[in-house]
């Protein structure tokens, strides 16, 4: 059987709904007729759309740059929606939806389930752009989600590893870890978050030009596994930068070792190849959760050092780079953020440098107040 559910109102291309039924001629006519009250399930329609027609429509559809949207951020706001939302709100038109009820599940969710306001402030990120999204598509008519006032949640001032502290831990990964020394230095140096550096492969790395160039990440996405996507931030993500001298140097050596172990056991595919793996020859990329495994189980073995992380070492950057006289704009392209989150680092590296400022005006009043009262005393 074969019944013909319209057209996609984005796409326009016809849908069709089949099923196969075996037994009798009143079997069949009952599945006929089931097929036909499901004739626009999965397919979102040009108006009156649910809510969970609204969702998954727009987790279906490319973004803006015309991609297809990655498996992590699917996955993710799938998650939220299921958990959170579809229970009570997923068969209820979007047009029935008052801002009142958006409000009473975010109430609930925090009240019943427990969930932070930062938490329910995803969810509701989630819903507004999904359902601005099927208004812009005419699936729906209201825009009663735009009325909601989502929690309100306080960011904490961004705290960044001192130079200091991040130089020490160096020292000691040179001589305990080397892999995780060269990580830490590439993160710490050029910002590559541990997805990046997962997914690092030498054809990325030009070693007679002294270029790196950052374009792909490895994450793990539930049931799906590790998967090799863009970087973080898509297409922004993408940049190539100049070795440093001593990142050229620790390459190179991990670069003789891999080609001779390739040589050791007849191969010679080297460029291709992930430059952190779980294998001596390079064929898997490396787990990002290794990565931080590492470097934690290296900061609980040296606890008189403030810790570190791969995401406080972008911290790490923009601190230093504010401390430098570089603009917010040159830290955005090198670390490929947001302007909004490199402008939030730099506030928190002015309102650190202010502290500083305040304290050394203390000592300085305080050294001489005690000089003057040497003098008296004398």
């Amino acid at each position: 059987m074969r019944v013909s559910a319209g057209k996609h109102p984005v796409t326009g291309k016809r849908i069709q709904k089949s099923r196969v039924a075996y037994g009798t001629r009143d079997d069949a006519k009952k599945a006929l007729y089931e097929l036909e009250g499901q004739r626009y399930l999965g397919a979102p329609r040009a108006l009156g759309a649910s809510l969970e027609e609204g969702v998954r429509a727009w987790l279906d559809a490319p973004t803006k740059g015309g991609r297809k949207r990655a498996a992590t951020t699917t996955y993710h706001d799938l998650n939220r929606y299921k958990r959170y939302v579809q229970p009570t709100l997923g068969s209820v038109l979007v047009d029935d939806i008052r801002p009142v009820d958006f409000m009473r599940l975010y109430q609930s969710l925090i009240v019943e389930l427990g969930l932070s306001p930062r938490s329910v402030l995803h969810v509701h990120s989630m819903l507004r752009a999904a359902l601005n999204w099927a208004w812009k598509h005419e699936l729906v008519t209201s825009q009663a989600i735009a009325k909601v006032d989502p929690p309100s949640v306080g960011l904490a001032p961004p705290r960044a590893p001192d130079r200091d502290v991040v130089l020490k831990h160096l020292e000691i990964l040179k001589d305990t870890d080397p892999e995780l020394w060269v990580a830490v230095f590439l993160a710490g140096s050029m910002g590559l978050r541990r997805s990046e550096l997962a997914g690092l492969r030498w054809s990325h790395i030009d070693l007679v030009a002294e270029t790196l160039t950052i374009s792909d990440g490895v994450v793990k996405v539930p049931g799906h596994g590790a998967i090799t996507t863009k970087t973080k931030t898509g297409l922004h993500g993408f940049a190539r930068f100049v070795l440093h001298p001593t990142s050229l140097n620790a390459l190179i050596i991990k670069y003789l070792g891999l080609g001779q172990r390739l040589l050791a056991v007849g191969k010679s595919d080297q460029v291709e190849r992930y430059v952190f793996s779980s294998d001596l020859l390079g064929e898997q990329p490396i787990d990002p959760d290794l990565l931080s495994k590492w470097l934690r189980k290296h900061c609980e073995r040296h606890p008189q050092l403030p810790s570190i992380t791969f995401q406080s070492l972008r911290k790490f950057i923009s601190s230093a780079l504010e401390g430098g006289g570089i603009d917010e704009t040159t830290a955005s392209a090198l670390l490929r953020d947001r302007p909004e989150t490199v402008s939030r680092h730099y506030r928190a590296g002015y309102a650190s440098r202010v502290r500083s400022a305040t304290l050394q005006l203390g000592d300085l009043l305080t050294v001489n107040d005690h000089h003057d009262l040497d003098e008296e005393g004398g």
